[in-house]
């Protein structure tokens, strides 16, 4: 080992600091899967990893971020509303100057209560600037958690799913998915990777998207019209699953694409349907639900045990409950029985509500 002198080791070290300089600053080392983020969090997480980000989490307590939670209120939607186009990203804040990042990419997935999208399509900023329009969404049935285990998945089906992400993921540029001819000269630069359209896939898609013209009003907030670009994504996703490498997407991989419009349009629009619904009718829908799951020993049930079943923060005591009672009731599913007499120390007269029958041939 070289033993230095008090001189060459300062000299050593200033050659150090000099070539450490011409390196700029060390990079901000943050994660790329981010859960609870704000917007400006995000932006930062995005710029951290070449314009790239995963948002995932099992509540979706970011959206509450992104409606304004620490903005009073304004939603904060630019990050995700670009990175669903791959837009440049530039922002100027006091304190942290002016950032730009030239294409962002995020994916999302989140699980929400419906209260989270019922947030959303309240919030005029976030409904206008299309931020709901951006989401695919699918409303599972109901399920009781304790009650309820998925099926085994086999180790082959594993196999086969951890391969193809790990073939996607060994891409070196995200994909894109763009009619023959267009962006060859981007492409020949290595700034995007082009998939292309065979012409019999060029033209399902086609046909398709002037199938599915959204109209003004079409209570779709937008969706509809996000939706006829979002069956190309869809296509670019089964074709990177079955091969990562292949340059050319075939007509069948296109027609599974647009197989999958009808089923996200129906549970779009039922999820901001239920969403939209006011207190009283989704407690009806529990109930009807809690009766089905476990029906009572004959064909009525007393109003007290109806009840019991939905009390929460929605039905807090019997006022909101007889709302509920009446809904059902004008819908032909309950019928009110005759009054048994008063209840215990001279309360309210005991009822009984008969269930209408059909809902109770549903779980027998």
């Amino acid at each position: 080992m070289k033993k230095y002198t008090a001189l060459e080791a300062a000299h050593e070290m200033e050659l150090i600091r000099q070539e450490l300089e011409t390196l700029g600053p060390a990079p901000d080392v943050l994660p790329f899967v981010v859960g609870d983020v704000t917007s400006e969090a995000l932006e930062a997480h995005a710029r951290a990893n070449a314009g790239c980000f995963s948002l995932a989490d099992d509540e979706g307590a970011c959206i509450e971020n992104f409606l304004g939670r620490h903005s009073h209120g304004q939603a904060s939607v630019n990050v995700i509303n670009k990175a669903w186009s791959g837009g440049v990203l530039n922002s100027s804040r006091v304190g942290r100057g002016v950032t730009s990042v030239p294409k962002v990419l995020g994916s999302v997935a989140l699980t929400v209560q419906p209260a989270v999208l019922a947030d959303v399509l309240g919030h005029t900023g976030a409904v206008d600037r299309g931020f709901l329009a951006r989401f695919l969404v699918v409303r599972p049935s109901y399920v009781v958690a304790d009650s309820w285990a998925p099926p085994p998945i086999s180790g082959w089906l594993r196999d086969e799913y951890d391969m193809a992400i790990g073939n996607i993921l060994r891409l070196c540029h995200p994909g894109r998915v763009v009619p023959a001819g267009k962006d060859e000269a981007r492409a020949e630069e290595g700034e995007v990777a082009v998939v292309r359209l065979n012409p019999q896939a060029a033209r399902l898609a086609q046909e398709f998207y002037e199938a599915h013209a959204p109209s003004e009003d079409d209570g779709s907030h937008g969706w509809r019209g996000k939706a006829r670009g979002m069956v190309y994504r869809i296509a670019l996703a089964l074709h990177l699953l079955a091969d990562a490498t292949g340059q050319e997407i075939e007509a069948d991989t296109m027609r599974a694409a647009i197989a999958w419009y009808p089923y996200l349009e129906a549970h779009f629009m039922h999820a901001c349907q239920e969403a939209s619904l006011p207190p009283e009718a989704k407690a009806a829908e529990r109930l009807l639900q809690s009766i089905q799951r476990k029906p009572p020993q004959g064909a009525a049930e007393s109003g007290r045990d109806l009840f019991q079943r939905v009390r929460g923060d929605s039905v807090p005591d019997r006022a909101a409950f007889d709302r509920v009672l009446a809904l059902l009731a004008d819908a032909g599913w309950l019928r009110k029985a005759k009054d048994t007499g008063t209840g215990q120390q001279g309360g309210r007269p005991r009822e009984n509500w008969f269930i209408h029958p059909s809902l109770l041939r549903s779980v027998a």
